[in-house]
């Protein structure tokens, strides 16, 4: 039986509930592909909806969520999956024609001004999609991230590097508290504020954060460390328990406070907070895999695996074809 596909310019001409339990079914759904981080996304961001949506007989076969918003360099759109988050499509059956008819719609998006389509997908199974993405014009760049497997907090701390086990003793032999903060405007606003005197770049807004938590109030998770009584850093975590993961967000510490370890603390009671809710993994976020890079270092001594994050990028109009040539004169003047 034929697809009917279409392109929704608001998660709100979809049924919620058919959406969300699309997404929930599906082995690779993400709390990014629910209604209520679809639409915070669209009252808070700069970005217009173009997600395709793919029914069989009345039933979701396929969904892919997708924004058009500005690139970060000249007057050109990309359609992004999505802003904030992961992203990508989700198949249910027939994965070959469902993906088609969705590639296919983006492309017909592609007006002037669109020069591309681009969209993030984790986990070993994003690279089962690279061929058909590959013959339907999207190239792909592999990053990573690392992801601890919760089973108890014993194994996890077996499996910690012996210098995070050192640094964990020395954060624990002092006067500490780790407490949860509630997710409203003035705890956001110190926690964005603090994470950008501590970052080279913007970060996420309060705004889209608030948006967020008025619609699901239990989608995020910030805690602070309290050492001799002050607060010495933040961290801010989505709880995804669609994919059943608690993601690091923000982490939001002053190199001053290092010395009193608000890190190790921090972790530490997310990877035990995330045991006690019954998640699967404790997800640190995307990171260049590189032993070089200190972050990336950093984050593995935690005893988590590499888990693999495709950017998969397409042009979809004829705009796109002086992106990738002015693109390609950037890169030739940097080198």
């Amino acid at each position: 039986m034929a697809f009917d596909t279409q392109v929704l310019r608001s998660i709100s001409d979809t049924n919620a509930n058919r959406w969300n339990n699309f997404v929930r079914q599906s082995d690779r759904g993400t709390i990014y592909h629910t209604v209520d981080w679809l639409e915070s996304i669209e009252t808070a961001a700069d970005a217009d909806p173009r997600h395709v949506l793919v029914e069989q007989n009345g039933g979701i076969v396929g969904v892919c969520p997708s924004f058009r918003t500005e690139m970060d360099r000249g007057p050109l759109h990309r359609l992004l999956s999505t802003p904030h988050g992961l992203g990508g499509p989700l198949m249910s059956n027939d994965r070959e024609a469902v993906l088609d008819g969705i590639l296919n719609r983006l492309d017909s998006c592609g007006t002037a001004g669109t020069a591309v389509s681009t969209f993030l997908m984790e986990g070993a199974s994003a690279l089962s999609y690279r061929a058909q993405l590959a013959e339907c014009g999207y190239r792909a760049e592999l990053s990573g991230k690392y992801v601890v497997e919760l089973d108890s907090w014993e194994a996890v701390r077996e499996r910690l590097s012996k210098d995070r086990r050192y640094e964990l003793r020395k954060a624990t032999d002092q006067s500490f508290a780790v407490e949860k903060l509630p997710a409203e405007r003035t705890v956001l606003s110190t926690v964005c504020d603090h994470y950008r005197e501590t970052v080279d770049e913007g970060g996420i807004s309060p705004e889209f954060l608030q948006t967020v938590a008025e619609r699901a109030p239990d989608s995020f998770l910030i805690t602070t460390a309290v050492v001799d009584g002050e607060r010495r850093g933040y961290h801010v975590y989505v709880t995804d328990d669609v994919s059943g993961r608690l993601r690091h967000l923000i982490a939001a510490v002053a190199a001053e406070d290092y010395e009193h370890y608000p890190s190790q603390l921090l972790h530490r009671h997310g990877m035990r907070h995330a045991i006690d809710e019954g998640y699967d993994y404790y997800d640190m976020g995307g990171t260049v895999v590189d032993h070089r890079d200190s972050v990336s270092s950093y984050k593995r001594q935690y005893g988590g695996r590499i888990e693999p994050v495709m950017t998969f990028e397409s042009g979809i109009s004829p705009t796109s074809l002086v992106y990738r040539f002015g693109r390609l004169l950037l890169e030739a003047n940097r080198e």
